[in-house]
């Protein structure tokens, strides 16, 4: 009798407690659906100033754009220009769709994570919609960016 007692007693206790998460959890999808990617980070290397490659390069010797929805970013040495969410001919164009960043390649690139996963690097071709995740490598004609840093805002 006292069992039975005792699990009448505790079952409520158990339900209330998985209602509580199932709340949170509900308002934390909320918080992550009304988030928008409204920008990024390049960094490469400047070749002005260094020959070194990879680790051995020091952070002076990169160059940061931050790269913003509806921006044009042009990298004059590099002659190269990136988009977010403002598609023009002859650029790298990137898009967002809620929380994920996509680039159409306009040319043959590569991608890599960074670090290095192990995987190397994957080719795309012109016309291909690659899925970035931060720290990838972009690499066009062997010049080679990192796109880093998303930036978020709320809706």
């Amino acid at each position: 009798m006292k069992k039975i007692l005792y699990i009448f007693i505790c079952l409520p206790l158990f339900f209330s407690c998985d209602d509580n998460k199932s709340n949170q959890d509900s308002a934390n999808v909320n918080e992550i659906i009304e988030k928008q990617l409204v920008g990024f980070s390049l960094t490469t290397k400047n070749t002005e100033l260094t020959s070194e490659s990879g680790t051995n390069v020091d952070i002076s010797n990169m160059i940061v754009a931050d790269v913003v929805k509806g921006s044009i970013i042009r990298f004059d040495y590099k002659n190269m220009d990136f988009t977010l969410d403002n598609t023009q001919e002859g650029a790298l164009n990137f898009y967002s769709n809620n929380l994920e960043l996509y680039c159409v390649a306009s040319s043959e690139i590569s991608t890599m994570s960074m670090p290095p996963n192990g995987m190397g690097p994957t080719n795309h071709f012109n016309g291909d919609t690659i899925v970035i995740k931060e720290m990838t490598l972009i690499t066009i004609d062997s010049v080679k960016f990192v796109v880093n840093n998303f930036q978020y805002e709320s809706e």
